[in-house]
């Protein structure tokens, strides 16, 4: 039941959830499609957050429940807390909504299937935001392995640490009763489904070593594999360090390191840099490139639908 954008009667965007990844990130793009035409709805049980939010906006209304947007909306981000998404999806999904999830998708499996299952039955969008597959480095290094520009993939590496300074709003991230996982639901969901995109195979976990005995990991050691490549990740918010994720090759190796727009191939003893067609100076203008093919036709590559997803 496909709902054209460009229809003007269904030029409802509806953001359920108005913590700091509205805030910080989806903000400015929002603040464009409202000042095109289209009419944002905000929800979110904290309706003093919602009604805040909303003044900021021409023509926002702030709404108090999910269920004020049913039959109003034809589109909807979800940037609740991740606990929360399979619930508001499918409620989304069955009243014929498009949905674009902020990561991690879910953090039950079944409940993923279910999800695809149910968008594909309605002939409905079900995108999520895997916002690093947008950075050119990431898809000059998924070009580069698909080449064999470095030989067949042996193995991938993955080092990535700084202390976490999210402006969160519920602090779910680090709450026992909010949350079963840190920093896996939050980095993890990207690096796990990166190393899984560019190397074209699903992943399947071996071992994890973790500090999270006590409530929501900080520090994850982790070995995997993607089909016959294996897989070795270390992530952290607990200090920083030199980020990157190499992909290493019978005859070199692919890196991406902390700078999203280039990547760097070792290749004969010489390394060499690869820059993007397409230069980001931060995740508000990803974003941009996100909601547009959300609520265009769009058939762009690196878009994390439903059926791609690997976390």
């Amino acid at each position: 039941m496909e709902t054209s954008h460009r229809d003007k009667s269904a030029r409802l965007l509806a953001i359920i959830g108005c913590g700091a990844v509205v805030e910080e990130v989806y903000a400015l793009e929002l603040r464009k499609l409202s000042e095109g035409g289209w009419t944002l709805l905000f929800v979110d049980a904290d309706t003093l957050r919602a009604r805040g939010l909303a003044s900021s906006f021409r023509g926002a209304e702030p709404v108090a429940s999910l269920d004020q947007v049913i039959g109003r909306v034809s589109h909807a981000i979800v940037a609740t807390p991740p606990a929360s998404h399979y619930a508001i999806c499918s409620q989304l999904l069955r009243a014929g909504i498009h949905v674009l999830c902020e990561k991690p998708f879910v953090l039950n499996p079944a409940e993923g299937y279910e999800l695809v299952k149910q968008a594909a039955a309605s002939g409905l969008k079900l995108h999520i935001n895997q916002t690093r597959r947008w950075f050119p480095a990431s898809l000059i290094a998924k070009k580069l392995v698909a080449d064999c520009a470095v030989g067949e993939l042996t193995s991938i590496i993955i080092r990535e640490g700084n202390r976490f300074n999210w402006p969160t709003k519920t602090a779910f991230h680090s709450q026992p009763n909010l949350s079963r996982n840190g920093i896996l639901s939050d980095l993890g969901a990207h690096i796990f489904d990166l190393a899984s995109w560019v190397a074209g195979k699903p992943l399947k976990v071996i071992n994890v070593k973790h500090d999270g005995y006590a409530g929501p990991e900080a520090t994850v050691c982790a070995r995997f594999s993607c089909g016959q490549i294996s897989g070795d990740a270390t992530i952290t918010w607990l200090l920083a360090v030199p980020n990157k994720m190499q992909f290493v090759g019978k005859k070199g190796h692919v890196t991406i390191d902390g700078d999203c727009n280039h990547a760097l191939v070792h290749t004969e003893g010489q390394d060499r840099e690869v820059l993007g067609a397409k230069r980001y100076t931060g995740y508000p203008g990803i974003v941009a490139d996100v909601i547009e093919a959300f609520l265009a036709d769009s058939n762009n590559p690196a878009v994390a639908d439903r059926k791609s997803t690997r976390l």
